[in-house]
């Protein structure tokens, strides 16, 4: 499944979704970004969330793994 949404965005170059309220919203994606590129971003902009999560929460394996491989 996740590489036919994958595909899916590659082709449209965009990513769509249904907001809270109903609506299709999207974002133009023209490429991917590599993991390391998205890990330095910046925090996305949460102010109108009740629990936001830390960005950190969806990569934090990523981290710990790799730095299990260098040891």
């Amino acid at each position: 499944m996740t590489n036919l949404i994958v595909l899916a965005i590659q082709k449209a170059r965009r990513v769509r979704w249904v907001t809270g309220k109903g609506y299709v919203s999207s974002k133009a994606m023209p490429r991917l970004k590599p993991v390391k590129e998205v890990i330095l971003d910046p925090e996305p902009d949460q102010f109108w969330m009740e629990s936001p999560f830390p960005k950190s929460k969806f990569h934090k394996w990523v981290l710990e793994a790799t730095r299990a491989i260098r040891r």
